[in-house]
């Protein structure tokens, strides 16, 4: 998958489209009791968008103008659901939301070109071949660090760290279904929500929002300028989340050897590249990365100790993650030549329409369709 949640706000609209959408929206208001005085005034409603999907729809007061603002996950849009499938395309995407807005007010709305892009978020699903190797992957990343924010973790299913300008989260797709899918399952054939079900549980899903704070970079107009739908391209979002999971992962793919983890080929690795002493010093301070996690390991080592010898063991191609001495348990197989980027073998690439026709017998139990 790619694009999922993205928030759009139009231009000012004139008075009396502003006043007709106003006119089919929920209001919510805070009123003093005692002298009558309206402290904030809000008008909002959750539309059902394709195959029930949620789009919540608000109008938002800016210097020019009451505008609408449009939040809703592109790929549940489209399809119902975000385990299985690849949206792209964000400008084309966006103009389908917009319009589908439109018909449900049935007003007249501006073209999704000129509505400012307030955040996105993109994702990439990855077939690790089973549940007990996407748990291992989290095994393998219970140590993990990211410059400058709070990890948070969710047993062996998923991890989440929040920001001001981007935020990351990874989870295990089987579980966050199994919890959170059961109307999802109700509405689908018992062979196509078995189908969903073990496709999820091999899938881990990687997800990088990103927020107004670092949209505007791709603003025309300035940083302090919110970019137009028109202004962005898939690729931009893709450069962020590239930028986010090097961040996170800490291992230099674009070196000429191949990322090692094992004990064997990391001593190996490091005889190679440094030999004598130092070989030694690394050797160490990598089993204690692999075995403490970078929080655990620079507890009583120097500040730029730690830093010099975590870069000197990035340099060589030498990642702590998902070792084979973290625990018995964990299998070397989910790390092997995993990226989490687009060129990644394991990333899943089924299109939209690969979606729909795993969908088709879903659609056709609810309409009575006969198919050959």
């Amino acid at each position: 998958m790619a694009l999922d949640t993205v928030c759009l706000r139009s231009p000012a609209l004139a008075a009396e489209v502003a006043g007709t959408i106003e006119g089919k929206l929920d209001s919510i208001q805070r009123i003093s009791n005692s002298t009558g005085e309206v402290f904030w005034y809000l008008t909002t409603k959750t539309l059902k968008g394709s195959h029930d999907s949620n789009i919540s729809v608000k109008l938002v007061g800016t210097d020019a103008g009451r505008a609408l603002r449009v939040e809703a996950s592109i790929h549940k849009f489209l399809l119902g659901q975000n385990v299985y499938g690849n949206p792209e395309g964000f400008q084309e995407r966006c103009g389908e939301l917009v319009d589908r807005v439109a018909a449900e007010l049935e007003v007249s709305l501006p073209a999704a070109g000129c509505w400012q892009t307030l955040r996105v978020d993109w994702a990439f699903a990855f077939d690790l071949g089973g549940a007990d190797l996407v748990g291992a992957f989290f095994r393998g990343m219970r140590g993990c660090t990211f410059p400058r924010r709070k990890v948070n973790r969710y047993h062996f299913e998923s991890f989440h760290i929040p920001g001001k300008v981007t935020t990351l989260k990874a989870y295990h797709k089987g579980p966050e279904l199994r919890a959170n899918g059961a109307a999802l399952r109700k509405s689908l054939p018992p062979d196509v929500s078995r189908k969903l079900q073990e496709l999820a549980d091999q899938r881990l899903r990687v997800e990088v929002g990103i927020r107004s704070a670092r949209l505007g970079r791709f603003s025309k107009c300035g940083r302090k300028s919110l970019p137009l739908v028109r202004d962005l391209v898939d690729s931009d979002f893709e450069k962020v989340y590239e930028q986010e999971v090097d961040r996170l992962l800490r291992e230099r793919h674009e070196v000429e050897s191949k990322i090692v983890r094992t004990h064997e080929a990391v001593a190996q690795r490091l005889k190679e590249k440094f030999g004598g002493r130092l070989c030694d010093v690394l050797y160490g301070f990598w089993a204690r990365l692999s075995t403490q996690g970078e929080d655990g390991t620079r507890v009583d080592v120097a500040r730029s100790t730690f830093y010099r010898r975590r870069k000197q063991l990035e340099g060589a191609g030498v990642s702590w993650k998902g070792t084979d001495v973290v625990d018995d348990r964990s299998v070397v197989d989910a790390f092997d030549g995993l990226t989490l980027k687009r060129t990644d073998p394991r990333r899943c690439t089924e299109t939209v329409a690969d979606a729909l026709a795993l969908m088709q017998p879903a659609k056709c139990a609810s309409t009575g369709c006969v198919t050959a």
